[in-house]
């Protein structure tokens, strides 16, 4: 195992928070100490390798997708909220586009798309901001569906004008039947 791969180097900040939902999953359908604690020593674990706050990561799909576990959390009447939930879920509402009123795939982007969009507007929908998921899907089928009605990934937005990412990727078609 090379030097990289035994300090973490490679870490996927999505791949933690669709870990943590799996494990409130299970500790939804059967609730133990081990499975609160994994939950909170998760919790613990993307907290620290984020380097104490979780809005660091510049990525809008990796923390709309933390969100989403983080609030599944406080479903559970035996795990405590977790304290950086309510900064994270601004910081994505923050993130919004002034202009076009959609999420950027990263901070400072100028592309935006349904990977980042799909799963914000679970979150807001399932936080009782009806309002504003609906905007972000009105915008993801105003701009990025096809004539066979697949989504493609995305706008970049140029000089010239919005150029379109006509990429079709399954996660997105799923994303947006989700939300």
């Amino acid at each position: 195992m090379c030097i990289r791969d035994r300090l973490f180097w490679h870490w996927h900040y999505w791949w933690q928070a669709h870990y943590l939902d799996c494990l409130v999953d299970a500790e939804s359908r059967r609730s133990t100490k081990a499975r609160r604690a994994a939950i909170v020593r998760t919790i613990r674990g993307i907290r620290l390798r984020n380097l104490g706050k979780l809005i660091k990561n510049r990525y809008y799909d990796d923390k709309a997708w933390l969100a989403l576990a983080l609030n599944r959390v406080t479903q559970s009447d035996k795990v405590a909220r977790p304290k950086q939930l309510d900064d994270l879920e601004f910081n994505i509402l923050a993130g919004l586009d002034s202009v076009l009123g959609v999420l950027p795939w990263r901070t400072d982007e100028n592309f935006f798309n349904v990977p980042a969009n799909g799963p914000a507007a679970i979150m807001l929908a399932r936080t009782g901001r009806m309002d504003k998921a609906r905007a972000l899907i009105d915008w993801i089928f105003d701009n990025l569906v096809t004539e066979s009605g697949l989504l493609v990934d995305g706008l970049r937005m140029r000089m010239s004008g919005p150029e379109t990412v006509d990429k079709v990727y399954t996660y997105n078609q799923g994303t947006v039947l989700g939300a």
